[in-house]
């Protein structure tokens, strides 16, 4: 129960926890480093500024946030972002240091200077940590994630309020800014814990060469040829400028109502409270509550909350009114308002979304405030600088609010249904589901479409959202023109099962179009049940094989006993059917019924002579999971038909296969592709158990065996997490894989050999040999490289050891050099040391022989002679090599290598023995006869014929 409630509340995984809970604090100091900051400016700058003054620092904090934000950000993209966080909050602790130093002077300048300062360093501060957690985390950890580091930000309020109450109320209020330097300080500390913690997420961006930039520019184009995204700009125009004239009045009125150290404190008491209730907010359900509300319902909280809080302002002119006025802004903006904003680019497609944001986020927002600020300056010329009466404006400006609010709807349902039509919904995009009377009316619009695609994307999103009731309409898309329309419209209603619409269904009995009215005939038993039984009957003989199969399958899952009696004979003469489409939907039916007992029809099916027949029937062995299936699959896996269909089945038998497996790859007188066909089986299901056979074979002969059980342990560590892994036995076999890198390259080197073939290359001789046998070695390294990655991407689950790998190699690219240097990088800063000196010479753009050297210091690689150094590549475990070598032996006479070679034309591969045989005739002539009659019988039909020739030439000779 408890590790339940852990994964709930905190649902990071192994290798995310402790960064996780490092962002969560540094979120923690960022957002309090803000609440603090603000605190401290507000009170020095009311107690020692003026109205009209707090009027300007609006305007000017406005433009100083723009233009930082736009100085800032090409500088943070150049960076690293853990770096840039750490200098960046290092340097906003030296300001606040410096900030309570100059305090004391008691300068005009410094006030006006410190409100702009902390807001500029509250925006880039809560910018920059965002920029550094979008780096560490992909879009689906993000989901995970997001929610539990966000709330660092929610509790900053209740912690840092508490702490600027004890402060300001202790030690004065200007204290608040040494709090502020801290802060930073531990902002810093923790930006470069999470950057050390993440470093391999970071360099792998690198790696890649992509970069993601919101360009402001784009974002302002796109903003202004929507009309959904004008109307959302223009909402956040009134949203912020009725937010800062509440925010305006909130401080004034407070202001004239304490002294210096009293108001500090009353701004951390109202920080507390405002943290308090939306923690509360939270766990009772802000997201329940928007998808109760709806879109616009969501939307009119905030602005309704602010019209009351004004109007009681207007009434009744005092510090709790306009406290209660904030605070209904404090917790309704954050907590529900900017969530369901959040919605409303849900219709605008992903790539135009971030520069659109950007736009209005980085541009409309600080106009809307400063903008307001400009009015306040009026308000303070005209007016006389009365707080109260600000709560008029401020009233107008909340019905304003509303009604925009109103008129967005229309626009938001326009933007979804082109959505809808283009299928571009992301109902994730918000962490709840969107199920609204806007979406509702969306639907209905579209399926109401005249192109069919359209209406399909309708009917496909229908099932995924709750409380919308379309039956009706889809009860008219029974009679659409289009076949895929009317069948998804059926298969509709086999899922909802009421026999409110089993008359409209039993009309589809007669559509001109089979697959209508075999779907027809599904959906009407799924809903009539063995009442059903009567109707179908007379389809169990129909001439097209998917009514007929239907109509079987129906009757057996849902027409009860009568059912199975009746479409029994009917499934045994659609089994025994001579057409074959007959006999593949029988096996469709099989697996549908979902009858583990029926195995035996299924394994006749399995070796039916139609290709076609054996793929369902394997599918629908998958389906059913009898135990009789799984011997039969297994000797599947291995054909170049049915291996995909056949490794699928398998993993859908789960965990319980993996001791039947695991007995199949302990058998080396198998198959060796039954074996390799086993392995993939066991990297799909995952696992422990399956991942501790994969282990307990990493020291396999076969090479290829070898290749797929790496593949498997990377795919099961990475798909399914397991941390259960013995890195000691993987560990060994990366260090056997690398000696064996060196030890190619020592053979290549005591034959001296240089290139593989070139277009200068002549095609027979020693040069050809020398070529040929190069290139097979440098194939051999580069498999052998590829298996040495794989290793690594299990030790190192958390970095895409393939983009490396990749980005090492990948000449093709423009900027191949610097992704090479990069990936070499990340190599450098992942690798531990023993690991790091051995292997990354192999990739140093050096000579051979100064790789050699450079590993000598590792890895004892014995000095061979040239004779020797041939007879044990004519004995290599990889069959190209050894047929590459034989060759050479030949083409320069290597005398040493005769009984060699002559052995070879026993080897287990063809290409080995012919080859061989052809090295034999030259080498040993006096032998040649006796090794070619030998394999006269030769399985290899090349094996075979070079053999006849060469004993037929012999005789003809003599």
């Amino acid at each position: 129960m408890l590790a339940r409630l852990i994964e709930i509340f905190f649902p990071a995984r192994q290798g995310e926890r402790e960064l996780t809970g490092v962002l969560f604090l540094h979120g923690l100091l960022a957002v309090g480093t803000t609440v603090a900051g603000r605190s401290v400016r507000d009170t020095l700058f009311l107690v020692h500024g003026s109205q009209e003054a707090l009027a300007w620092m609006y305007v000017a904090s406005a433009i100083a946030v723009s233009l930082a934000g736009l100085a800032y950000t090409p500088i943070a993209l150049r960076l690293r972002r853990d770096r840039a966080t750490v200098a960046l909050a290092l340097f906003f602790s030296i300001l606040f240091s410096a900030a309570w130093w100059l305090e004391r002077s008691g300068q005009p300048w410094v006030y006006a200077t410190l409100y702009v300062f902390v807001e500029v360093a509250a925006g880039l501060s809560i910018m920059q940590f965002w920029m550094l957690v979008n780096e560490l985390f992909n879009s689906r950890e993000a989901r995970r994630l997001y929610g539990v580091i966000g709330s660092g930000g929610t509790l900053a309020n209740i912690v840092v309020g508490l702490a600027t109450v004890k402060i300001a109320t202790g030690l004065g209020a200007s204290a608040l800014l040494i709090l502020c330097a801290v802060l930073s300080l531990g902002c810093a500390a923790t930006a470069y814990y999470a950057g050390k913690l993440g470093q391999t997420r970071i360099l792998s961006r690198a790696v890649s060469g992509q970069v993601a930039t919101a360009r402001p520019g784009r974002g302002m184009s796109r903003v202004l040829n929507s009309g959904h995204l004008r109307w959302v700009a223009l909402l956040t125009v009134v949203t912020f400028f009725a937010t800062t004239l509440v925010d305006f009045e909130f401080k004034v009125v407070a202001a004239s109502s304490f002294s210096q150290d009293q108001l500090a404190a009353y701004f951390g008491y109202f920080y507390l409270i405002v943290g308090i209730l939306a923690v509360a907010l939270q766990i009772l359900g802000a997201g329940k509550l928007i998808n109760r509300l709806g879109v616009v319902g969501s939307l009119a909280i905030l602005p309704i909350s602010l019209g009351l809080g004004s109007f009681a302002l207007c009434l009744i002119p005092s510090l709790g009114a306009a406290t209660a006025a904030k605070g209904a802004d404090s917790l309704f903006r954050y907590s529900i308002n900017d969530g369901t904003t959040q919605i409303l680019y849900l219709p605008v497609q992903p790539e135009a979304r971030v520069s659109a944001k950007a736009f209005i986020d980085g541009v409309i927002k600080p106009f809307a405030m400063g903008l307001c600020g400009l009015a306040l300056v009026g308000y303070r010329y005209w007016l006389g600088g009365n707080p109260y009466l600000l709560a008029w404006p401020t009233l107008v400006c909340c019905m304003v609010w509303v009604l925009i609010v109103s008129g967005l709807r229309s626009r938001y349902v326009e933007s979804l249904e082109d959505s809808l039509r283009h299928r571009r919904l992301d109902f994730g995009l918000s962490g709840f589901k969107v199920q609204d009377g806007s979406t509702h009316e969306a639907l209905t619009r579209v399926l109401q479409s005249e192109d069919p695609r359209e209406v399909l994307h309708a009917l496909e999103l229908l099932p995924q959202l709750e409380n919308v009731q379309l039956d009706d309409r889809v009860e008219n898309l029974l009679g659409h023109s289009h076949r895929e329309i009317r069948v998804a419209a059926l298969q509709y209603f086999m899922r909802l099962q009421t026999m409110r619409f089993a008359d409209s269904v039993y009309g589809m009995f007669k559509d001109p179009d089979a697959s209508v009215r075999a779907a027809a005939i599904h959906a009407f038993c799924a809903m009539g049940r063995d009442k059903s039984v009567r109707v179908v009957r007379p389809f169990l003989t129909d001439p097209d094989p998917g009514v007929r199969g239907a109509a079987i399958t129906g009757m057996i899952k849902y027409g009860g006993l009568d059912g199975v009696l009746a479409a029994a004979e009917g499934l045994k003469e659609l089994i025994a059917h001579p057409d074959a489409a007959m006999r593949r939907h029988a096996a469709v039916v099989l697996g549908a019924i979902g009858v583990k007992n029926f195995y035996q029809p299924v394994l006749e099916l399995m070796n039916d002579p139609d290709l076609s027949v054996r793929r369902q029937a394997i599918q629908s062995a998958g389906v059913l999971q009898s135990p009789e299936f799984s011997v039969p699959l297994i000797y599947k896996t291995n054909s170049i038909d049915v291996g995909r269909e056949a490794t699928t089945s398998l993993v859908a038998y789960g965990a319980g296969m993996v001791p039947i497996l695991s007995k199949v790859l302990d058998n080396i007188q198998e198959d060796p592709a039954v074996r390799r066909g086993v392995a993939r089986v066991l990297g799909r299901l995952g696992g422990v158990d399956a991942v501790e056979v994969i282990l307990h074979h990493l020291n396999s002969s076969d090479e290829e065996l070898k290749t797929q059980l790496y593949k498997a342990l990377a795919r099961a560590t990475r798909r399914r997490r397991v941390s259960t892994v013995n890195r000691k036995q993987v560990k060994q076999a990366l260090e056997r894989e690398v000696e064996r890198v060196y030890e190619v390259l020592a053979k290549a080197e005591a034959l001296q050999l240089g290139s593989g073939p070139d277009a200068r290359t002549p095609h027979d001789g020693p040069r050809a040999a020398e070529a040929l046998l190069s290139s097979a070695l440098e194939d051999k390294i580069a498999h052998i490289e590829r298996r040495i990655f794989l290793l690594l991407a299990v030790l190192h689950s958390d970095t895409d050891m393939e983009r490396i790998h990749i980005g090492i190699h990948d000449s093709r690219a423009a900027d191949a050099a610097r992704r090479r240097a990069n990936a070499l990088e990340l190599l450098e800063h992942i690798l531990p040391k023993n690991v790091k000196q051995r292997l990354l010479p192999l990739f140093d753009e050096l000579p051979r022989t100064d790789r050699l050297r450079a590993a000598t210091e590792f890895i004892s690689v014995p000095a061979v002679s040239f004779g020797e150094t041939v007879i044990a590549l004519c004995k290599d475990d990889t069959a190209w090599v050894r047929a590459c070598a034989v060759h050479y032996a030949a083409q320069l006479g290597c005398a040493e290598a005769t009984d060699t070679v002559a052995a070879a034309t026993d080897d287990p591969s063809p290409i080995v023995r012919e080859s061989a045989l052809l090295a034999a005739a030259r080498m040993a002539p006096e032998r040649i006869q006796q090794l070619a009659e030998s394999r006269l019988g030769d399985d290899a039909t090349v094996v075979r014929r070079q053999a006849i020739r060469m004993a037929k030439r012999k005789k003809t000779v003599a």
